[in-house]
């Protein structure tokens, strides 16, 4: 297997196409570009044990993945549209993550936007902001396991949003989460 490859990435677009990319460690603070770092794999790719920060995109703000799996990480203060930190094209699981303070254009997904199929578990989202979901929107499944959803704000659903009647929600806290139109969830 291909190992694990360690990123910084300073104010300059990152593009992978590799087959199986494996990224710890990512620490990309300050980038400008559309989106940020740019992941399209043919298997699975996986980031984790990173930090995206301050990231402005005219699409994903930091981060879009075809499919793959982000564990232990935390995106702040990203701005993007379609995922204001992060877009899964197909499948994506996020894991013990943190999100603060991501928004996007007034578009679906203030911190995180699954177009297809996503999981979240065990991750924080704080003071994000989105048009549908102030922190995650789903396109067609979706499951949000044992998370926290603290002031989040949207147009439609607060905190998460789904266009599907396949997304569960089980385990997780709302705390003050707000949508013009819409309920705390």
């Amino acid at each position: 297997s291909i190992p694990f490859i360690p990123l910084t990435c300073v104010n300059e677009l990152i593009l992978f196409f590799v087959p199986f990319p494996k990224l710890p460690n990512v620490f990309c603070p300050h980038t400008y570009a559309a989106p940020s770092i740019v992941i399209a794999a043919f298997e699975d790719a996986t980031i984790k044990d990173s930090n995206f920060l301050f990231n402005h995109a005219n699409h994903e703000g930091a981060l879009y993945l075809v499919r793959g799996t982000i564990k232990n990480s935390n995106f702040t203060s990203n701005i993007g549209m379609n995922g204001g930190a992060v877009q899964f094209y197909w499948n994506g699981i996020v894991e013990n993550s943190t999100f603060n303070l991501n928004e996007n254009y007034n578009t679906p997904g203030g911190a995180l936007y699954f177009f297809v199929n996503g999981t979240v578990r065990d991750s924080t989202f704080n003071l994000n902001k989105g048009g549908e979901g102030g922190a995650v929107y789903f396109g067609q499944t979706g499951l949000a396991y044992n998370c926290t959803f603290n002031m989040n704000e949207a147009s439609l659903g607060s905190a998460v949003y789904s266009r599907s009647q396949y997304v569960s929600i089980i385990g997780s806290t709302f705390n003050n989460n707000t949508a013009e139109n819409g309920t705390d969830r």
